[in-house]
């Protein structure tokens, strides 16, 4: 895969499911363990406060 492609699925935008089947990605062992990790990413508000008053 791309760089550009794993920053999409870091980001949420398409998922490596949709990847694999585009052909654009390849999962060699246990595919079940990459969805582990995706579960364990952060999600965030795009707009959060810095600094609080």
């Amino acid at each position: 895969m791309t760089r550009n492609d794993l920053n999409n699925v870091m980001l949420g935008d398409t998922t490596m499911h949709s990847l694999v089947i585009a052909g654009k990605a390849k999962i060699d062992g246990d595919s079940q363990k990459l969805s582990e990790f995706v579960t364990w990413l952060d999600n965030f508000d795009f707009f959060f406060n810095i600094v609080t008053p």
